[in-house]
């Protein structure tokens, strides 16, 4: 399965510019120096919420979140042999309270500054 996942990551990403959310994208694609790997986090409180506001108890969000971490942990431990989220692999990592148009437009940003720190300075400027 991870074999396939693999492949299919690193033909997506070959095409060019692509957003891959998830699925190990960041630890198949750690060695493609062209990546831009973010992490987007919450508190437990802040999942908790997120999940009671699409119509689920505080047990059954409480419950999912547990689940959901424990299997996103699970994967990457057994298909990497890597720990979740392993923080080196990340070019940043933005707390999602703020909301999900602050998320992007953080992204969007230091994409920017990067791609800025990467782009030849003219001989005038």
């Amino acid at each position: 399965m991870v074999e396939v996942l693999r492949k299919v990551v690193e033909d997506v990403a070959s095409r060019g510019n692509c957003v891959i959310v998830g699925r190990g994208a960041p630890y198949i694609l750690r060695d493609h120096p062209d990546a831009f790997h973010v992490f987007v986090y919450a508190s437990r409180e802040e999942k908790i919420l997120r999940i009671k506001s699409i119509g689920k108890t505080e047990k059954e969000a409480a419950q999912l979140v547990s689940e959901i971490d424990a299997e996103r942990a699970s994967f990457i431990r057994h298909y990497f042999g890597s720990e979740w989220p392993c923080r080196a692999l990340y070019n940043v990592m933005i707390n999602s309270k703020f909301g999900d148009e602050y998320v992007v437009e953080m992204i969007l940003e230091h994409i920017a500054a990067l791609e800025k720190l990467h782009t030849p300075q003219s001989a005038n400027a």
